[in-house]
């Protein structure tokens, strides 16, 4: 059997969702996650992209869009004072600042910044940051999950993964933050929790989201694997000329080793997109670059009908 249920723990995240976005023809959303916002030591897999991530906020800020983070911008377990976070990258937060005072932000929690969803750290992590920069994110709602229109879930991932549930926090934070983050820095070593550094957890957590996405007649858009997909194919499967599905779709994350990767929706069109910086490493000319573009009305479209009610989708999670 396998260690978790996905499209049960997906049904329960739905249920539990609070928070819906409109889906018109004047919807503008950037979507981007796994930013893992460090503190700026040799663990900081997101320091080399910090630059570049500032001209993507830029345009979205310009562009009237309001910047959804899907889970993971902050890494809070290699970290354990979100202020020291902020105090990295201010130009980062000062724009995530004004999507907040413009309603524009939507802050969803993953694994690595679960801790903010204790509302006691929640408030003394704020009380710490606004010691330094008055105001931060005042009226700043956490969310679990989104949902856009009535057939398209967000959410970070850790919902499919049984190591990156609640109960297994404290095993991350001892094996992320204290043993990982120090051979991490002086080896290289992956971390052993990681879905995004273990291809068959990977693989397993996206057949299960697929799975549940269409057994529902719904379309997923999570994180957590760090791996792009849109229309539920992956470079390589794309390349391997694998079928197209419109149920998943995945931004990617900020620490890819040469860009940011995530997914713009507007004009009722979904793309994935790159930001890179040019050679040199000056962001002046910091490069948008859209990959893949789709129509949400075709995407919607070509949707299963939703299973009927009572039945079970079928099992596809191998051990």
């Amino acid at each position: 059997m396998a260690l978790i249920d996905i499209p049960a723990a997906l049904d329960r995240a739905w249920a539990d969702n609070d928070h819906v976005l409109p889906l018109t023809r004047s919807t503008r959303l950037a979507i981007f996650s796994d930013i893992h916002r460090g503190t700026g030591g040799a663990a900081d897999d997101f320091k080399h992209n910090s630059r570049v991530f500032v001209r993507a906020l830029d345009h979205y800020l310009k562009g009237g869009f309001t910047y959804v983070e899907l889970g993971d911008g902050d890494e809070l377990y290699e970290n354990r004072r979100w202020v020291d976070i902020v105090r990295t990258y201010p130009a980062i937060f000062e724009r995530l600042q004004k999507f907040q005072a413009d309603g524009r932000l939507c802050y969803i929690l993953g694994n690595h910044n679960h801790p903010l969803a204790n509302p006691v750290r929640l408030r003394r992590s704020l009380d710490q940051v606004r010691l330094w920069f008055p105001g931060f994110l005042s009226g700043l709602a956490i969310r679990r999950t989104a949902r856009l229109g009535e057939r398209i879930f967000l959410f970070h991932g850790q919902q499919a993964d049984i190591l990156s549930r609640p109960f297994f926090e404290p095993v991350g934070h001892l094996l992320v933050g204290s043993m990982w983050k120090f051979l991490q820095a002086g080896f290289g070593l992956p971390d052993p929790t990681s879905a995004a550094q273990n291809v068959r957890k990977k693989t397993r957590l996206e057949e299960g989201c697929l799975e549940w996405a269409r057994h529902h007649g719904r379309v997923a858009v999570f994180g957590h694997t760090h791996r792009p997909l849109f229309m539920s194919l992956s470079l390589q499967q794309r390349l391997d000329r694998q079928k197209e599905k419109p149920y998943l779709f995945n931004p990617g994350s900020g620490v890819h080793p040469e860009c940011v990767t995530g997914l713009e929706i507007r004009d009722l069109a979904i793309s994935l997109v790159k930001w890179t910086a040019p050679a040199g490493g000056s962001t002046a000319g910091a490069k948008r670059q859209v990959l893949l573009r789709k129509s949400l009305k075709s995407v919607l479209a070509r949707l299963e009908p939703p299973v009927t009610a009572g039945t079970k989708p079928t099992r596809k999670n191998k051990p």
